[in-house]
């Protein structure tokens, strides 16, 4: 099935390849599959399955759980289906890759399993971060849920996701976005090999994903980090018959976007006047009629008090005054869950998101992203900001369109 599905053969030719070998090739009563169809319930039995979850045309809701036997939006009125001749075709299907399945699997496999623990057995002690789990963010979590730290088994996940065209025609209002997860237990070289990276979720339509619906979409994947949480029974491979059973649990710690998807995954502005997420509403910003666009001319704020740069006065190089003002308050995963509430008001009174007044052109966000349904990701903002101030990796005004000088102090 695998190489099948690697070099992209047609479902009839496995359906002929497969008779062929049960038939005639192998002794008689043999077990293997004699179509793609038994392929494909047998491979679903080791957890290698995905979910089809039907969802309105404009992203209003998933017809599960309350929704699951309505054959309309109960939001916006969108029929489910869609008549082509004599039968009834879904409009728009999300296709759900239970993730736990494939982290349990993980650990019945002898090589892989002996890598699940790579990052407990290989410490550093030179300062650097290698990788992920040498980074302060890390050793916070550690510190702030010992008990999860305490078994080097839990797995620590990133997501990222983007959307791409399948057809490749820059003209095609086609939209696809996957949803993946990465596994920073792995050594670095196969933390983004395609082997290790696990598919969670495939958002495929004619429409865009929006920023007011994509937290829609997310709704299984949010559930499934929670029961992940909690704990799930699994087997490790490695430990001696009788000891294999275990409570493997996992926490997200980053998301991984360029700045676009950041405005929609976050609900946070990517462009105009308040378009840096840690700076928030004390972003400097300022309108310029010489390039027609928002520049932002802040970023010395936070360098050292006496840093040469502060009172460099070359105009060619900024803006030919000295920078006396002292870095803002990094926003804080409590500021978010105000702001975006303020947010959140201010449409329930029937106005409209972006309107003068709007919350969001003060502060910078659009909406309470799920990920805050996670009962730890409060805590992970607060570290993923306060880690890149700290560090000095990248300075924090990460928009478009300034010019950003990286200091590794």
């Amino acid at each position: 099935m695998n190489v099948c599905q690697v070099h992209g053969v047609l479902n009839k030719f496995v359906d002929e390849l497969l008779a062929l070998l049960h038939l005639h090739l192998l002794p008689r009563d043999n077990w293997l599959p004699s179509s793609m169809y038994r392929a494909k319930v047998l491979t679903s039995k080791v957890g290698l399955r995905y979910n089809n979850i039907h969802a309105c045309s404009n992203g209003c809701v998933l017809f599960r759980k309350q929704y699951e036997r309505m054959q309309e939006c109960p939001k916006c009125g969108a029929p489910r289906y869609r008549v082509v001749g004599r039968s009834q075709v879904l409009v728009k299907v999300v296709r759900h890759f239970p993730l736990a399945a494939r982290m349990l699997r993980m650990y019945r496999a002898l090589a892989i399993a002996e890598l699940m623990t790579w990052h407990n057995k290989n410490q550093l002690t030179d300062g650097k971060v290698h990788h992920p789990p040498y980074s302060k963010a890390w050793a916070h979590t550690n510190a702030t849920w010992p008990e999860f730290a305490a078994d080097p088994k839990h797995i620590r996940l990133g997501l990222a996701t983007d959307g791409f065209d399948p057809f490749g025609e820059k003209s095609s209002s086609w939209s696809t976005w996957p949803v993946m997860f990465l596994n920073y237990n792995l050594p670095p070289w196969l933390v983004t090999k395609r082997f290790f990276v696990i598919l969670s979720l495939i958002i495929s339509s004619p429409e865009s994903v929006k920023v007011a619906n994509f937290d829609v979409y997310l709704e299984p994947v949010i559930k499934e980090l929670e029961e992940l949480w909690k704990g799930v029974a699994g087997l490790d491979i490695l430990q001696p018959p009788g000891c294999r059973a275990f409570v493997l649990k996992s926490m997200l710690m980053w998301t991984i976007h360029d700045f676009p998807g950041y405005d929609l995954v976050f609900g946070c502005q990517h462009q105009g006047y308040k378009a840096c997420p840690p700076c928030g509403s004390s972003t400097v910003s300022r309108w310029s009629k010489e390039s027609g666009k928002v520049v932002f001319e802040g970023s010395r704020q936070w360098l050292q008090r006496d840093h040469l740069y502060r009172t460099h006065r070359n105009a060619t190089h900024f803006i030919g005054v000295e920078e006396l003002r002292m870095k803002p308050r990094t926003t804080t995963g409590a500021d978010t869950l105000r702001r975006a509430r303020r947010t959140k008001k201010w449409v329930a009174r029937g106005n409209v998101l972006g309107l003068r007044g709007c919350p969001s052109k003060e502060t910078g966000l659009k909406r309470q992203y799920a990920l805050f349904k996670l009962p730890y990701w409060e805590v992970s903002v607060v570290v993923l900001w306060s880690s890149i101030v700290a560090d000095n990796l990248i300075m924090p005004c990460i928009v478009a369109n300034i010019l950003i000088y990286d200091y590794f102090l």
